[in-house]
Formats: structure tokens, sequence, C-alpha cells
């Protein structure tokens, strides 16, 4: 059966477990559907590998780090504040 697994009955059952997967039917944790695909894929993976299945059905992590950027005001509060610090010179130094 792992052979008719699709990108799309993976993410329906991953919509399904964050909606209704817990025990009582209630929503499971982010980190217990991530813990789910997790294995799901090394699953996958393992089928690929052992030529069961072309290619892996699941869909790759999501694992986008939110980036935020100084404001202006911060920087200059941190290079104020590091002024006597010994790489101070490295803070503000511009790059090659």
């Amino acid at each position: 059966m792992i052979g008719e697994v699709t990108v799309a009955a993976v993410d329906d059952f991953e919509r399904e477990l964050f909606a209704h997967g817990s025990t009582t039917g209630e929503a499971l944790s982010a980190k217990s559907v991530l813990g789910v695909h997790a294995v799901l894929h090394h699953i996958l993976d393992d089928a690929v590998r052992r030529r069961v299945v072309a290619a892996s059905a699941a869909p790759p992590r999501h694992n986008a780090a939110v980036v935020t950027t100084w404001t202006i005001t911060e920087v200059k509060s941190f290079l104020d504040a590091v002024r006597s610090h010994r790489l101070h010179a490295v803070f503000v130094s511009k790059p090659p």
C-alpha cells in the first residue's frame, strides 16, 4: 500500500491530525504533528531506499526561521554599549 501514498494524502492526513488527531478527537499540537511527520518521512525514505517506491511523497519540512533585524536605534544603542569592548573594531568594520 505504501506505493499508493500521494503528497495530497499526506497533506490531508497531517491536516486531520492538526484538527482531530488526539485520542479525544481534539487537535494535536504542532510538535506532535511534526513528530508524526518525521516518522512518516523516515518510513517513506526507507521505502525509496529499498526501491519500494520511486520517490518520497512526504512534503518537505518547513522550518523557516523568523528573522528580525535591528532598527537603526537598536544598532546605535548596541554600538554605544560595546564602544569599550575589545572587539569594537569588528562590530563597526565593513565587510570586504
